[in-house]
């Protein structure tokens, strides 16, 4: 019974050209081999940066580890092809290394999803919506949770619906089952495009607010940049004009200069908190939104082109480029592998490692995190205090 089983997946598996059709010892044996070993180096140095960030630099840094899932899922997917090379009349290697080709993206695209969030967030602290700090934590969850859910229901239907029409028989449910697989694949190409696009609104949105030639005020997040900061110096200054006017009658000009100078120094360091650029980690905020979006965009590419597989039935025997070996191994283990060895080689768990908090919470890189700041601050405000109470007391 098996046996026969296994001969009609076969033959339904041979009626379709598979992606990189079917593997050969002489060109997949070596090339599978070579992706394999890089992926395995990747694994064990994301999984080396997760541990070290939970042991030596907490909080740990959980895209690590999703990218450490990612490179071990390629592992087995290369060691199935290798497999499949070496027995290519097996159905259930072949079935088995297609599924985990096509499914071990998906934790990717989620490792890109969470980098995307922070940096939104960290460009528009008030998202999403309106309402208190919490309320806007728990709808951003919520819409997290929702996102999750839906990537495991996209990854079930390929699966469950790949495994089932391999050894189906009935033409309509196949014909459901391939309308089922092409709505998860159009759905996953805006999965993998989701994380470019949204880099390129807020980046566009801040230097439309912020404008491009001033490196230091190109990135300060809405609501606290600059706009905010000229309305402090312009209350600022009324207030010192105000109060100028006021010792004029009643006090000596020596009096005047020094409550100028105090107003004068409580102004910059207000307006130098104020207009704090954003940040998700160590480095330039301008690369970590380039990289990102770099590699939604070669995801992109290659989520394409499986879906172009899905969607065009091609016979056994007719050649497409999408479903040659370059399309195979380039648009998805070489540009997987590309983004894997990028985000290590960058240390994108540097670049990335500080998530923004929502508004109103405290900033992890904000002058408490640091004693030296803390200080400053600390004298700076002692400083503001006591010019307040010497013209109280005045």
């Amino acid at each position: 019974m098996a046996s026969n089983s296994s001969q009609t997946g076969l033959a339904v598996i041979a009626a379709d050209q598979p992606p990189g059709g079917i593997p050969n010892t002489s060109v997949d044996l070596p090339v599978s081999s070579a992706l394999l070993a890089l992926f395995a180096g990747a694994a064990a140095w994301h999984m080396t940066c997760f541990l070290r960030s939970r042991l030596v630099h907490p909080p740990k840094f959980l895209p690590s580890l999703l990218l450490f899932a990612l490179c071990t899922s390629r592992v087995a997917a290369l060691a199935l092809r290798i497999a499949w090379a070496e027995r290519p009349l097996d159905a259930d290697l072949a079935l088995a290394a297609t599924v985990l080709t096509n499914a071990g993206v998906l934790l990717l695209y989620l490792v890109n999803l969470a980098l995307a969030r922070r940096v939104v967030r960290a460009l528009h602290p008030r998202l999403p919506g309106p309402g208190g700090a919490a309320k806007r934590a728990r709808r951003d969850a919520a819409a997290s949770r929702l996102v999750l859910a839906s990537v495991v229901a996209v990854l079930v239907m390929v699966v469950v619906c790949s495994v089932h029409s391999a050894f189906a028989t009935d033409p309509a449910a196949i014909r459901r089952e391939r309308i089922v697989l092409q709505v998860a694949v159009t759905y996953v190409v805006v999965l993998a495009l989701l994380p470019a696009a949204a880099v390129a609104v807020v980046a566009a949105a801040a230097l439309r607010r912020n404008g491009w030639s001033d490196p230091q005020r190109r990135w300060l997040p809405a609501g606290g940049g600059s706009h905010h900061s000229n309305r402090n110096h312009d209350d600022d200054d009324d207030d010192h004009h105000h109060h100028h006017h006021h010792y004029h009658h009643n006090n000596s000009n020596n009096n005047n200069n020094n409550n100028s100078s105090s107003s004068n120094i409580s102004s910059s360091s207000s307006s130098s908190s104020d207009e704090e650029p954003a940040s998700v980690g160590q480095g330039s905020f301008g690369f970590a939104m380039a990289l990102l979006a770099s590699a939604s965009l070669l995801l992109g590419a290659g989520a394409a082109v499986r879906a172009a597989g899905t969607y065009a039935r091609v016979p056994r025997g007719q050649e497409r480029w999408f479903l040659s070996r370059p399309a195979l191994y380039g648009f998805t283990f070489a540009a997987e592998l590309v983004v894997a060895w990028s985000y290590a080689l960058l240390r994108f768990d540097r670049r990335y490692s500080n998530p923004a908090p929502a508004a109103g919470a405290p900033s992890s890189s904000s002058a408490a995190s640091d004693p030296n700041e803390a200080s400053a601050a600390a004298a700076t405000a002692a400083a503001a205090a006591a010019a307040a109470a010497k013209e109280a007391a005045a």
